[in-house]
């Protein structure tokens, strides 16, 4: 959601926000009471739980003057576990993916939009982790379907 990095850009001043971009961290579903508390946590990257005076933030207000804030300690709490869940997700997804399906199980895909060396329409077969990724992808790229019955599934 740009309208999170807009906010951002505009009152952000300490950390700066191309510290927080260079992450890549998405901050589009981060409530918006802690939203300048993740950001500072995003360029931090602590390995744990930083301490209230590490996470003090420096913003423009409404007023166009700047504004110290800093988190009271459950609003840290709140930031930290958000921080760290965008930086679990990609693990938990990869863990998923091992656990559905076995390396050697076939999945046979169809293209409903170009892709790499796949166009739009071409077919093809993969092992279950290969399979999964192109699944995933956002836009979707691709879906299941049978070959022997010819129909196709949407997953």
């Amino acid at each position: 959601m740009d309208n999170v990095n807009d906010h951002l850009k505009e009152r952000l001043i300490e950390p700066k926000y191309e510290q927080v971009e260079q992450t890549g961290l998405d901050l589009s579903q981060c409530p918006q009471e802690i939203l300048y508390y993740v950001a500072a946590l995003a360029a931090l990257q602590p390995k744990e739980k930083p301490k209230v005076a590490d996470v003090e933030v420096l913003v423009f207000d409404d007023n166009g003057g700047t504004e110290k804030l800093k988190p009271k300690s459950d609003e840290l709490t709140k930031a930290y576990e958000f921080y760290m869940s965008l930086l679990t997700k990609p693990e938990k997804r990869i863990e998923e993916a091992k656990t559905e399906q076995p390396l050697n199980e076939k999945a046979f895909l169809v293209f409903t939009a170009p892709h790499g060396r796949y166009s739009k329409g071409d077919r093809a077969c993969f092992n279950a982790k290969d399979a999964k990724r192109y699944l995933n992808l956002k836009p979707s790229v691709a879906h299941k379907y049978d070959p022997n019955g010819e129909s196709e599934q949407t997953d």
